[in-house]
């Protein structure tokens, strides 16, 4: 199935989690991260900083 026969409404969210892994294999995960970078808003991108360091911080 392509990109185009489907729409993200039709999708899981286990199967929309595996067609970012798909996108990323075809656009890279550079591409990927600076779009769902750029929809965050503020309190987000907050918060997955915080996540993140704390999760991976030595």
């Amino acid at each position: 199935m392509t990109y185009a026969q489907i729409t993200a409404s039709e999708l899981t969210a286990s199967q929309a989690r595996g067609a970012i892994f798909d996108l990323a294999d075809d656009f890279s995960w550079e591409t990927v991260a600076r779009e769902m970078v750029s929809r965050m808003s503020g309190d987000e991108a907050r918060e997955f900083v915080d996540d993140f360091i704390s999760l991976y911080a030595d």
